[in-house]
């Protein structure tokens, strides 16, 4: 039986939820698949439930890490990666059909995609909702590299087409493409890099993943580093809506960018005090924050084109080219960005 698709699961303090997530792929009714269950120097009982997968199914293969981040255990799966497709899948989700990868795989194939995008269902809960039995027949619909920019300003407020997770691969994209070791954002960092590289796409009208909300998630941490992460992977974003030649892609990224860079800006000078109590911590800061600023002055004047933003908004971007703190002060009071 050879391997059709590797499923890449990194695995760290989810001891909770890791059965929930492995049972609803190994339950696929597509039998010829890879487990990469890597174990991200997990504090609890996740590596004796990986190494119990193992020992009873050799589709599963673990591998025992130090801890060092989502990013690089994924990096680590796909060097080892010999199978045609891939997908992803966080250790905290499941799937939502027990067909999902032989339907999707299949619609790939019988459109020739690289890339096939499906849908997901956010919850709250300690207990993932059941995995669906039934035939699938979702909407189809497949598309060329030119009409891609359309599909995500379709989705343009929407986190979907940033997601790594919600897709299946086809491998030969990650032939020069890995996830930033360093990023808590690391999605949306190689997102670019993956449709650049793909000429084909299948849009999938289907919920395939059940998306677990947690509080204490990596995503719903508002650190320092978070926040600036945040920034520049939408500015590594905002970077190829403009290589894509759509204008209003482009411009509507734009405006995405400058939303999010003052809430995630003013989410770090509300942490300040936080880091004043060593010599080292307020270093931290110092640097994202002066981070922070290089990344607004390499973007703004992209940000200043003519009929791109609001005038309220305009303002509030030359202001914080002076006085970032005012600046941020001041779109509260105006009104112009939701921080």
């Amino acid at each position: 039986m050879t391997p059709k698709l590797s499923v890449i699961i990194p695995v760290y303090n989810v001891e909770k939820y890791l059965k929930i997530a492995v049972d609803s792929v190994l339950r696929q009714s597509l039998k010829e698949i890879k487990v990469y269950l890597v174990d991200d120097g997990s504090p609890d009982g996740c590596a004796k439930i990986c190494d119990e997968y193992a020992a009873k199914d050799p589709r599963v293969i673990v591998i025992h890490r130090k801890n060092g981040g989502l990013a690089d255990a994924r990096n680590i799966a796909l060097n080892l990666l010999d199978t045609p497709y891939v997908a992803f899948l966080d250790s905290d989700d499941s799937l939502s059909e027990e067909r999902a990868f032989e339907y999707i795989l299949d619609q790939m194939k019988a459109t020739d995609a690289d890339m096939a995008l499906f849908g997901y269902k956010a919850y709250v809960g300690e207990d993932a909702p059941p995995i669906g039995t039934e035939t699938l027949s979702p909407r189809t619909y497949a598309f060329d590299k030119e009409k891609l920019p359309d599909w995500l300003l379709e989705n343009i407020s929407s986190s979907h087409p940033l997601i790594a997770w919600d897709k299946i691969y086809r491998s030969e994209l990650f032939r020069s493409a890995r996830f930033e070791p360093d990023s808590l954002v690391e999605d949306s960092r190689i997102m670019p890099s993956l449709y650049s590289a793909a000429n084909r796409f299948v849009r999938i009208e289907g919920q395939m993943v059940w998306y677990r909300t947690r509080e204490n998630s990596q995503s719903n941490v508002r650190s320092v580093k978070l926040c600036c992460d945040h920034i520049l992977s939408t500015l590594t974003v905002c970077r190829f809506a403009k290589e894509t030649g759509n204008a209003e892609y482009a411009n509507e990224t734009a405006i995405r960018w400058a939303n999010d860079f003052f809430l995630d800006y003013a989410d770090i000078i509300n942490q300040k005090a936080a880091y004043q109590d060593t010599p080292e911590r307020k270093a931290h800061f110092t640097l994202a924050e002066s981070s922070m600023r290089a990344y607004f002055k390499s973007f703004y004047p992209d940000l200043m084109k003519k009929g791109r933003l609001s005038r309220r908004k305009q303002l509030c971007c030359r202001v914080f080219r002076i006085w970032p703190h005012a600046a941020v002060a001041l779109a509260r009071r105006l009104n112009a960005f939701d921080c």
